[in-house]
């Protein structure tokens, strides 16, 4: 899982490209979106490395006009990376959906023709000739570059939508139960996500994810669970002196990291659920629950956690975790009972601070002076 600025990049274009290809929005809409500055986007033919497009506009009116619906963004498998070993293949896969199949892209890393053979060929002409023999990297005076590499059209896929309520009431239930230590849910009412967004003006600020009235809990849960884990990445690094790991057992730390597990899961999950969402206008009412898929190992640590005593308190604050209490501490006290308390030690202030009064008089300019001093000073 990934939270880089490419992975907001793939999520913007997928979010956006859909809309454009459905007519929900034009190019002069959000082509100058912030999140695309950080690196340009090439798109290619696999066979013979044929440049299609040089940028992410340009591609998406071609697919436009080949007919293409939708866009969909899925995590790579294994048997979809083609055996070529001059790329560096990456973890996501666009499916651009067509009326009779899907035009599958993979993104990856394509190696510099430059290979060590030329390399040392060069280094020897150099120092034959009496010239500077260093080879600088060209590499690294470039920027990044995404891109994007066509494999060719294949079967349907079929991508289900997404019930956001009761796929945030299940992460809350898996990752923020109510009666942990400490428990953090936290949702903020409104916001528009803006992760990766590199545009300093304010005409290049925009939303990760399209804007919407009706529905926002994509926005809001991706933008609580980035914060989430910069603060779990806080908490845990080496050279914080406090980190959670200082004074925890080996358990303890397993636990630890498999609930950061737990969370990266969550949120490659929704990056791509937000990303393949198209009903941004309607409401995103009804669908299926979102179930983040998490490696043989954590799942089989989970099922451990479930079934294993409650843990001490060396627990991260965000990774909070269910403790056993008592039945008569674990009851609150009724709102109505503090509220009493509370009128009646006020009373009896008032009672002593007017028996104090009534008996020594000069207290009184003690309390009228500031005041006085005060209203004084504002005017």
């Amino acid at each position: 899982m990934s939270t880089s600025d490419s992975s907001w990049r793939q999520i913007a274009l997928c979010a956006w490209g859909s809309q454009y290809l459905a007519g929900g929005n034009e190019l002069d809409d959000w082509f100058r979106h912030g999140v695309f500055w950080e690196a340009p986007q090439l798109f290619r033919s696999l066979p013979g490395r044929t440049l299609i497009a040089a940028d992410f506009c340009a591609w998406l009116f071609w697919l436009r006009s080949r007919g293409a619906m939708r866009l969909t963004l899925h995590a790579t498998e294994s048997g979809q990376v083609p055996a070529d070993e001059d790329f560096y293949w990456g973890e996501r896969l666009i499916c651009v959906h067509f009326a009779e199949g899907c035009e599958r892209w993979l993104t990856g890393e394509e190696i510099p023709g430059c290979t060590d053979a030329n390399d040392a060929a060069l280094e020897a002409a150099r120092e034959a000739s009496g010239e500077w023999s260093w080879v600088p990297d060209p590499g690294a005076y470039a920027g990044d570059i995404e891109t994007w590499w066509c494999l060719g059209m294949g079967e349907a896929v079929s991508v289900p939508e997404t019930d956001w309520s009761a796929s945030a009431a299940r992460l809350k239930a898996e990752l923020f139960p109510e009666d942990g230590l400490r428990g953090r849910w936290r949702l903020p009412d409104q916001t528009e996500l803006r992760a990766g967004n590199k545009g300093d003006a304010e005409w290049s600020s925009l939303p990760t994810l399209p804007r919407s009235r009706s529905l926002t809990l994509p926005h809001r849960l991706l933008d609580y669970l980035h914060g989430e884990q910069a603060r779990f990445s806080n908490d845990t690094h080496p050279k914080n002196e406090g980190n959670l790991y200082v004074c925890a057992s080996a358990e303890e730390a397993a636990r630890i990291d498999r609930w950061g597990e737990r969370l990266n899961a969550w949120v490659d999950t929704l990056q791509r659920a937000a990303a393949n969402e198209r009903r941004w206008n309607e409401g995103g009412k009804g669908g299926a629950v979102l179930m983040p898929v998490l490696p043989d190992a954590a799942v089989s640590a989970a099922q451990q956690d479930a079934a294993s005593a409650p843990v001490t308190e060396t627990i991260p604050p965000s990774a909070p975790r269910v403790i056993e209490q008592p039945a008569a501490q674990a009851r609150a006290i009724p709102p109505l009972l503090i509220d009493g308390i509370v009128l009646a030690v006020l009373c009896v202030l008032i009672v002593a601070l007017a028996k104090v009064l009534s008996r020594y008089e000069w207290i009184s300019l003690l309390i009228a002076l500031p005041w006085m001093l005060y209203v004084r000073r504002r005017k």
